[in-house]
């Protein structure tokens, strides 16, 4: 899930609201920049993490309501809620979208990278969560 300056420990545990709408409880795994990595029990099929990102003229889908195909390129261009994944050709997540916080609502999202993250290991994204 999506965490910009989130000082959350491993370990911890928290109550997180998946994407599809059921809130779990989470427990941290592990904290990336602007990501908390965390493990819930479900029983989706989820998303493996790729292992770099598309080229720019590559065509990738953001998995808003409803889902948007545009060039990796142009996602940046696109108003998307915070932690929306983005997948790549094959269905492999390769970011999650982050509002500029602080820099106003006409700013363009960002995208938060997971792809060929050491920290993420063979762990696959089920669902993006957000703290309810």
């Amino acid at each position: 899930m999506t965490a910009p300056g989130a000082t959350i420990r491993r370990g911890a545990q928290l109550d997180v609201q998946l994407t599809t709408g059921p809130v779990v409880t989470a427990v941290v795994n592990d904290t990336a920049p602007g990501v908390v990595i965390v493990s819930i029990t479900s029983n989706g099929s989820g998303h493996e993490i790729a292992d770099a990102p598309p080229d720019p003229d590559e065509i990738v889908t953001l998995l808003a309501e409803p889902p948007i195909t545009i060039a990796f390129a142009a996602v940046t261009t696109l108003d998307a809620r915070e932690g929306t994944p983005v997948l790549d050709e094959y269905g492999d997540l390769i970011a999650l979208c982050s509002q500029r916080h602080g820099a106003g609502d006409d700013q363009p999202i960002t995208l938060i990278d997971v792809t060929g993250d050491s920290t993420l290991g063979e762990q696959r994204a089920v669902a993006t969560t957000i703290a309810p």
